[in-house]
């Protein structure tokens, strides 16, 4: 009897042990640690000297915008004048998108939205 209550107990503490290191965090002091912060495995996805957040003369802006409670995206380019963008906006115009011309700082910024309306499946594919 005695012998099974050791071994009852041994296979006790091993159980508590194991458990515990399995929800353990581990490797808290190695670099690339769990979590958001900076040096760990998503931190090391977004390359910080490639972000161009102010382009074109210190110019900055939303990559989406809600204009007329419309959702419109902006094609990323500067224009200096009112006539390049509006050759630009006629091209996406050309191409079945709904366009709007936002003036900022000076620049002028072409903001597009299309709105789908047909999809077409090969044969036998399934719509996801």
């Amino acid at each position: 009897m005695r012998k099974n209550d050791i071994f009852t107990f041994l296979v006790f503490i091993m159980t508590l042990l194991l458990a515990t290191e399995s929800f353990a965090q581990r490797g808290m002091s190695q670099k690339g640690y769990g979590g958001w912060g900076p040096g760990n495995q998503y931190g090391r996805m977004y390359d910080h000297l490639k972000n161009k957040t102010l382009i074109g003369g210190g110019i900055m802006s939303n990559i989406a915008e809600k204009i007329d409670g419309k959702k419109f995206m902006w094609n990323k380019k500067y224009y200096s004048t009112g006539a390049e963008a509006e050759e630009q906006m006629d091209e996406y115009e050309k191409d079945g998108f709904e366009t709007r011309l936002v003036k900022k700082e000076g620049k002028f910024l072409v903001y597009t939205r299309r709105i789908v309306t047909e999809i077409v499946l090969e044969e036998g594919g399934q719509p996801l």
